[in-house]
Order: C-alpha cells, then sequence, then structure tokens
C-alpha cells in the first residue's frame, strides 16, 4: 500500500515541537509525521531556509542584474554627492561662524584693553590727587602753624604794649 504524502505544515509543525524538547533530526521528524525520508527531508529545509530568512529567490536574469547595479550605483553616486555638498556646505557654515566668534573676540579683546587703559587712567588719576592733597595739608599745616605762630606773636606784643601803656600812664 502506497505511504500517504505528509504536508510541509506538518513537518513545521513536528519541528517546532521537537526543536523544544528534543533534539532536532530528519529521523525524529519522520517518526513524528510518518512521510518518506525524502519528502521529510525535502520539507525539513525548506522548514531552516524560512527559520534563517532564506526564501528560495527566483534566478534574475544577467542584464536586469547588471541594470538594478548600474541604478544602485547611480543612486549612491547621487546620494554621495549630495552628501558632499551638505557637508561642504556645513564646514562653510562652521568657518564662517569661526570667523565671527574670532572676530567678536578680537573685539572683546580691544575693549577690555581699553577699559584697562581706563582704569589705570583712573587710578593714577587718583593717586595723584591724593598726592596733591596730601601736599596740599602739609601746606595748610605749614600755614596754620605760622599762623599760629604769628597769633603768638602779636599776643605777646598786645601784652607788652598793653603793660608799656600801663607803665606810661603810671608815670
Amino acid at each position: 500500500m502506497p505511504r500517504k504524502g505528509i504536508s510541509y505544515e506538518q513537518v513545521a509543525r513536528a519541528c517546532n515541537d521537537l526543536q523544544k524538547t528534543e533534539r532536532l533530526s530528519v529521523r525524529a521528524i519522520q517518526a513524528r509525521t510518518g512521510g518518506s525520508m525524502t519528502t521529510v527531508l525535502k520539507h525539513y529545509r525548506r522548514w531552516q531556509r524560512e527559520r534563517s530568512g532564506q526564501q528560495d529567490t527566483p534566478a534574475i536574469s544577467e542584464r536586469l542584474r547588471n541594470a538594478l547595479l548600474s541604478e544602485l550605483e547611480d543612486a549612491a553616486a547621487r546620494s554621495r554627492q549630495a552628501m558632499q555638498q551638505q557637508l561642504q556646505k556645513a564646514q562653510q557654515r562652521a568657518a564662517a561662524w569661526q570667523a565671527e566668534a574670532e572676530q567678536k573676540q578680537r573685539l572683546l579683546a580691544q575693549q577690555r584693553k581699553r577699559a584697562n587703559q581706563r582704569q589705570s587712567q583712573r587710578v593714577r588719576q587718583i593717586r595723584d590727587t591724593e598726592q596733591r592733597a596730601a601736599a596740599a595739608e602739609g601746606r595748610l599745616r605749614t600755614v596754620q602753624a605760622r599762623l599760629n605762630a604769628q597769633e603768638t606773636a602779636l599776643s605777646r606784643e598786645q601784652h607788652l604794649r598793653r603793660s608799656s601803656e600801663k607803665a606810661l600812664h603810671q608815670m
């Protein structure tokens, strides 16, 4: 009596079940499904290809293959060219930003230098003013000392004059 043929689905189910519990082999699959070794092997190989992501792909003509490769190469070249143009634009923008930053840095350095110069000038002015004030205070003390000496001399002279006047009145 001829054997009943088994389907791919039966073999795939057996493979999935066996894979979880036992070591997967064509003999173990055949024992479960009862199919012929040739049929089991054919379905088992299909199951392996599908599991690994490999599908039977029909062969394409050399002309179609070359045309596809040519299109892919052209697309890659266009993409490369577009990326290079974008890169050049980005590099130009970066160079412009860098030049702008350097210009701002020079401007800030000049402003800082002028500010430092103004500060140094103000410090000198304050020092000069303090020195002039100290000199003026010294002259003021000298003038006050002379004034005090003159007041003392005047006071003595007035005292002598009053004494002389008294003596003259008493005579």
